[in-house]
């Protein structure tokens, strides 16, 4: 059983301590906030034993930890776990930049210590079946990943008041929060791109409010729209030369439908538990289990390409000057 410890207490540290307590290898032990109060209150409401105020306390009680602290946090955080040879599970995006992965990597090498993006799509049922029956559309030509949500945040935002969800200080914007959700599948499915080519929209506190990436193959494209100041409802598709792929969402594959040009429709759509971050608690015990090490390859290739698209887009952050 390992032992977990939460950063942060919002509705995601919320769902992903069900998850630990639903998953058969894993339990969540402590909470901490910088809030002495905050801790106890979640500790109380998710059956956390050990309400903590500190990292060092934290530390004390764990054998792996859950980072889901604002952006700009992840990467202070998870050296600070990975110094100790703690385990570190981090909610995307893994850092803000590039040379935040490079120093998390580092550490979790130098450590031999696990470092984990929390990616819950690539464990899901229905994510399994997009991998297993891509073959079948023939040669790829377009694939088009979307995942546009209009933030809860974004009303408060526009009134002037002070919300976290869209500040540099912060490291987040649409590409980070989002973005990150279309960019894994498109890169573990078809590997890195020869070129990229972006554009998107600045919101007032510097970051995006919504963008469009284009990453170019040998002889197919990928599109990327990603938003958090509007909402889109089609499905994500691939399109090959034998047929189309619909995938009902990017970000949570619950349904996948095969059309053929032969008129011939397959359709997969596997039990998923309700609460889907099981699927990462179980895939992160297991590579603990096996001694898996970090897979800086794929970090690396990912943050190299959303630092470009920053560059591009003029997204800067506080965090890329230090």
């Amino acid at each position: 059983m390992i032992r977990f410890g939460l950063i942060g207490t919002s509705e995601i540290s919320e769902k992903m301590a069900q998850a630990l307590h639903q998953c058969p290898k894993t339990t969540p032990r402590a909470i901490y906030s910088r809030s002495a109060q905050k801790a106890t209150e979640f500790a109380q409401k998710h059956r956390i034993p050990c309400p903590c105020s500190t990292l060092e306390q934290l530390a004390e009680e764990v054998d792996a930890v859950y980072i889901a602290s604002p952006n700009s946090l992840h990467c202070e955080q998870a050296v600070f776990f990975l110094e100790r040879r703690i385990p570190v599970l981090c909610e995307k995006p893994l850092a803000s930049n590039l040379k935040e992965v490079n120093r998390m990597i580092d550490t979790a090498e130098r450590n031999d210590t696990y470092l984990a993006e929390a990616y819950k799509s690539q464990w899901m049922p229905a994510y399994a079946a997009m991998k297993e029956n891509l073959s079948s559309l023939g040669r790829i030509r377009h694939v088009r990943f979307d995942f546009c949500k209009y933030s809860s945040r974004y009303d408060s935002h526009r009134r002037g008041e002070d919300v976290n969800t869209f500040k540099a200080e912060f490291s987040n914007g649409a590409l980070l929060d989002l973005g990150v959700y279309c960019l894994y599948p498109a890169l573990d499915l078809f590997g890195a791109p020869k070129s990229v080519t972006s554009s998107g929209i600045l919101v007032p506190g510097g970051v995006d409010g919504l963008g469009c990436t284009v990453m170019t193959y040998d002889d197919f494209i990928v599109t990327m729209n990603y938003s958090k100041v509007s909402s889109a409802n089609r499905q994500c598709e691939i399109q090959g030369e034998l047929g189309t792929m619909t995938i009902d969402a990017i970000s949570t594959p619950k349904l996948v439908e095969i059309t053929l040009n032969s008129g011939e429709y397959k359709a997969y759509s596997p039990y998923t538990e309700e609460n889907d971050m099981v699927y990462e608690c179980e895939a992160f015990a297991d590579a603990l289990e096996r001694g898996a090490s970090v897979d800086g390859v794929s970090f690396r290739r990912a943050f190299e390409i959303m630092d470009r698209v920053r560059e591009i887009v003029g997204i800067h952050y506080p965090a890329d000057e230090k």
